[in-house]
């Protein structure tokens, strides 16, 4: 009979806690990009505050048409073609965020360059007390197909600091 080591017996414990965890319960930790329909989606998000506070941080937009409150949040999602690795420029993004267990508010992500390249984009409330469920659905060009992607994370536990 062979005898595992305490290396061994932790790897196996380990093992068998990731696989107990779903996915989406990690999507905070593991990274926010997902493949889906042929493509890469990144998300990424910045708190309204911080592009309210710095002009040089996000120049792309305009810093007097921010949206006013607390924990708002821009977010953003970036769009790869999987075979080619091009950024897709031209696709119908909409998203929903809202609390785990409630239904969200769709709106638009607008084509945004920055740098001269093209992110999705539009700004949503993110309370720090919340899980999040961020809802994404993608049409390409020239296709009926819509692709649904869907990120969860908690946000930072420090709140946000405007008002």
């Amino acid at each position: 009979m062979s005898r595992i080591g305490l290396t061994g017996i932790l790897g196996i414990l380990l093992a068998g806690f990731l696989i107990a965890i779903p996915a989406t319960a990690l999507s905070d930790h593991l990274g926010r990009s997902q493949v889906i329909g042929g493509m890469t989606v990144h998300l990424g998000l910045m708190p309204v505050g911080a592009l309210r506070g710095d002009p040089n941080a996000y120049p792309a937009h305009d810093r007097t048409k921010l949206p006013p409150g607390a924990d708002m949040h821009h977010v953003m999602l970036a769009l790869f073609d999987n075979k080619t690795g091009e950024r897709i420029t031209d696709a119908a993004v909409t998203a929903s965020v809202a609390p785990l267990a409630f239904s969200g508010l769709w709106k638009p992500l607008g084509p945004t360059s920055v740098d001269g390249k093209i992110t999705y984009c539009n700004y949503f409330r993110i309370s720090p007390k919340d899980m999040y469920v961020i809802k994404a659905d993608i049409r390409l060009p020239g296709s009926t197909t819509v692709h649904r992607t869907e990120f969860v994370l908690k946000p930072h536990r420090g709140g946000s600091k405007e008002s």
